[in-house]
């Protein structure tokens, strides 16, 4: 048996922010979940392995397990899908509890000190997405609509296809059949994908009010999950013939507004039944704002920060708030409405800001550092190594 240990989740206590404790984190037992039943997969028991103020959920797991091909290849994939359900249960039990970074399914690490010597690497990535995922959860929403239904409601509203089912109009008259059967059909599909164009914007438009975030859905299948609710519920089929799913976006909602964001999702439902039906599913973890890159260490992603607000080596937390402020407001998409990049923009530059807030925050808290600060790799480095830390902890 070659044993592993695989990772569910990064977790941190909600609302909890760093504490200066000599360096080194209290452990974050998961008795604490008061839910000793709790398992991984295999029913392999949970453990927490710390680091400063997070830790990482893992269970010890067969390598095999995943190498070996199952002979019945049906077998094989329902017990694939039984671990992505367990998989999942588990990080819905701690989201609970905890705030909660979701890793990908079947991430692992050869021991304990492996995994610290992960946590420390992207450690600063963690720590932003945690402080910025507190009190949220992942919703998604997807529409559908039976494009037969519409294409019939558009011919009978569109005066130009009215018409044309009396007499051929003037443009038509020198055309063939085929000829005018195919220009009625490029009318009625172009005006469908009009609508659905608008119809789109309407619901994302109301539903991103309630939210903080939102990202086209992945596709992502989501195992273990109770069924939306009957009056929410659609053929999700993409082969139910002339049903078609028009819209699919997950939506970063703090807990406190989701009753709002349902609110919201009610009416949308009342007002375009019975031509559109919608599927709900949440709360979850934020699997899809979980954007970890694990080939970028501290001092690449506070390299990228410190070059995208322009600062030099050395800053204080008052000359990175002055910074980012200064680049907000000459990028805010509201300056720039008909360039499309300009959200993405400016959401590097927020980035920014929290990773280089996060680190300056370490150096305070953990090491007693006082500005201004170095970005240099060896400050970086020597933050953030994890043999370093228990050396200072315990000499």
């Amino acid at each position: 048996m070659e044993e592993e240990k695989l990772l569910y989740a990064i977790i941190t206590k909600r609302g909890a922010e760093e504490t200066r404790n000599g360096g080194e984190s209290s452990p974050l037992p998961l008795s604490s979940l008061a839910l000793p039943s709790i398992t991984g997969i295999d029913e392999a028991p949970l453990e927490t392995i710390p680091y400063r103020d997070l830790a990482a959920v893992v269970s010890v797991i067969d390598l095999n397990r995943f190498a070996q091909a199952c002979p019945d290849p049906c077998r094989g994939e329902e017990r694939l899908r039984a671990d992505m359900v367990r998989y999942q249960q588990v990080n819905l039990t701690l989201l609970q509890h905890y705030t909660v970074v979701p890793l990908r399914f079947g991430f692992t690490a050869r021991d304990r000190e492996h995994v610290e010597d992960v946590l420390g690497k992207i450690y600063l990535q963690l720590r932003t997405l945690l402080k910025r995922l507190d009190g949220t959860v992942e919703l998604i929403v997807q529409a559908f609509w039976d494009l037969s239904k519409i294409l019939q409601g558009i011919a009978a509203q569109d005066e130009y296809l009215v018409q044309a089912k009396r007499e051929a109009p003037r443009e038509q008259r020198s055309m063939t059949s085929e000829q005018r059967a195919i220009a009625i059909g490029q009318r009625l599909f172009g005006a469908a994908e009009a609508r659905k164009k608008e119809l789109t914007a309407v619901i994302h438009a109301h539903l991103s009010r309630w939210a903080l975030d939102s990202a086209e859905g992945s596709g992502r299948p989501v195992f273990g999950q109770t069924d939306p609710e009957p009056g929410r519920r659609a053929e999700e089929s993409e082969t139910t013939i002339g049903v078609e799913r028009i819209f699919n976006r997950s939506y970063l909602v703090e807990k406190e507004q989701e009753p709002l964001f349902d609110t919201m999702l009610d009416q949308l439902s009342t007002r375009y039944q019975p031509y559109v039906t919608f599927s709900y599913i949440g709360p979850l973890p934020a699997y899809s704002f979980t954007n970890i890159e694990f080939n970028q260490g501290n001092f690449e992603v506070i390299a990228r920060a410190r070059q995208t607000l322009t600062l030099p080596e050395q800053a204080s937390l008052e000359d990175i708030k002055a910074a980012y402020r200064c680049s907000a407001l000459s990028c805010h998409p509201d300056r720039h409405p008909e360039d499309p990049q300009a959200g993405a923009r400016f959401r590097a530059i927020t980035s920014a800001y929290e990773v280089l807030e996060t680190y300056c925050r370490s150096l305070q808290n953990f090491l007693g550092e006082t500005p201004p600060y170095s970005f240099a790799r060896e400050q970086v480095e020597r933050t953030f190594t994890v043999k370093e830390q228990r050396e200072a902890c315990y000499p």
